[in-house]
């Protein structure tokens, strides 16, 4: 396995593994082998068979294995994967073709995150004594070369492996989530200005404000919007007659993109750089904390919405729209995966998703946990908007794929308020 350095030249996603990849693998596996260890095997590996190994992939591969396989796949056909089984890494083989396209890199840190998915902390891995490559490339990713040695024997030909380990310490999920929009922040620039430009339209359905009438009560409001990103929605609020508004959000890269765009459409408000889980403004400063994505769907809600009610003054709103529930438990587990109509996941539990090939966490709660989160924070529950596609919408998929989103709600607003501190005003 060579350094990957360089990017694919073809397409590609990665996917779960299935047992009509066994060729594939198998064949490539002996290539790799043929390519790149036949030096440091005492013996001759040109008789090994390249599908020797096919029935013990085709077992890796069937539903009943404890062993997980993510693969990249180029064209359809599986070209690298990353294999774990219990607290172990036990596969990670590149295509020959495809040394140098990065795919090695990516799938580590695939199958890390599959098993700290699994509460994995203590990993371990082998690789070839010898097989400088690989070692440099673990070695990279934090990985520990110890002292132990693991003998192996392929088809009478025998070999010693380094014993290598890391600890998967727990990402907390305010962290990882900044991290990522940082990294991703020159992504939204673009569809920042197209915002800031637009009449307002919420989420990836792209509903029209006055269809909803969400901002109606925002002239002479003092807002706060909870994870803005590029925070168009803090913009519509001003131009709606906001009597204030203050954008906060975790990712100061995201922050850089709106003060370049308030200067640009010459729109200026406050912008904080926090954690919408503890938010750095006082008690009771609100009218209305509102958020589209950002907080609904990357915070924890029993921390963000409390958090929420706290910087609310009696009888102030909450709107926030995020992932549906059920949308939630129909993705795939990887982003090129089709947006199922059959469930992936349990609705027992749900609360912090984790991806095999992106470092997000994000939050999904069903519908009852919703409401148990928003009551006890002291909010009441005025309303849950659930946003299908138009059946004529024909523009391209967003996270989802629209089709699906015809049928089933795709996105949910919800609507609430802390009563009035007079409940004769309250309603």
């Amino acid at each position: 396995m060579s350094e990957p350095a360089e990017p694919a030249s073809a397409p590609s996603r990665q996917r779960w593994a299935t047992p009509a990849d066994a060729e594939a693998i198998a064949a490539y596996h002996h290539r790799c082998w043929l390519a790149a260890f036949a030096d440091l095997v005492d013996g001759d590996v040109s008789t090994l068979d390249p599908l020797g190994k096919l029935d013990r992939w085709r077992s890796w591969l069937s539903n009943e294995s404890p062993e997980r396989t993510a693969v990249m796949d180029v064209d359809g056909v599986a070209v690298a994967h990353v294999t774990v089984r219990d607290n172990e890494l036990v596969h990670l083989f590149v295509d020959p073709d495809h040394h140098r396209s990065g795919f090695g890199r990516i799938l580590l840190a695939t199958g890390e995150r599959i098993l700290a998915m699994a509460g994995v902390t203590d990993a371990v891995l082998h690789t070839m004594v010898g097989n400088e490559p690989a070692l440099q490339l673990y070695r990279a990713a934090g990985w520990t070369v110890t002292d132990a040695l693991h003998h192996e024997e392929v088809n009478g030909l025998r070999y010693d492996e380094h014993a290598l380990t890391k600890t998967l310490a727990p990402v907390g999920h305010v962290e990882a989530n900044r991290d990522h929009w940082d990294d991703d922040a020159h992504n939204w620039i673009e569809r920042g200005r197209r915002a800031w430009a637009d009449e307002p339209s919420w989420g990836e359905v792209g509903t029209r404000e006055h269809e909803l009438g969400l901002l109606s009560g925002v002239s002479g409001s003092d807002v706060v919007e909870l994870g803005c990103g590029t925070a168009y929605i803090s913009a519509w609020c001003a131009r709606a007659g906001a009597r204030s508004v203050v954008g906060l959000d975790n990712s100061l890269g995201q922050l850089t993109t709106a003060r370049d765009l308030q200067a640009e459409f010459d729109v200026t408000f406050p912008l904080v750089w926090a954690d919408a889980e503890r938010a750095p403004l006082a008690d009771d400063s609100f009218d209305l904390a509102i958020s589209e994505y950002g907080a609904a769907i990357w915070c924890d809600p029993d921390r963000w919405i409390p958090e929420a009610a706290r910087l609310l003054r009696p009888g102030g709103r909450l709107i926030f729209l995020g992932t549906s529930s059920l949308l939630a438990l129909c993705y795939g587990d990887f982003e090129g995966d089709p947006t199922f109509t059959a469930l992936q996941r349990p609705q027992r539990d749900m609360r912090r998703f984790t991806w095999p090939d992106d470092d997000c966490i994000e939050f999904h709660v069903s519908h009852g946990d919703m409401i148990k989160v928003l009551t006890r924070a002291g909010f009441v529950v005025d309303d849950l908007i659930e946003l299908y596609v138009p059946l004529d919408d024909q523009r391209a998929d967003a996270h989802f794929e629209r089709a699906w989103g015809r049928d089933w709600p795709a996105e949910e607003i919800w609507v609430a308020h802390l009563p009035a501190a007079n409940p004769a005003q309250d309603g």
